[in-house]
């Protein structure tokens, strides 16, 4: 596989996981400070959308 080929999917595979990190990120945040998120499975398919 060329370098070129493999740089560009990786940052793509970032791009694109990005919204989905972001949304499990405050997921984790919300649990540690003891707060029960009902949303998160929506939350987690907006931000797949996206």
């Amino acid at each position: 596989m060329n370098d070129s080929v493999l740089l560009l999917s990786l940052i793509s595979a970032v791009v694109i996981g990005t919204p989905i990190l972001l949304a499990g990120l405050g997921e984790m945040m919300t649990a540690h400070s003891g707060v029960m998120n009902l949303g998160i499975e929506g939350m987690l398919l907006g931000g797949g959308v996206v």
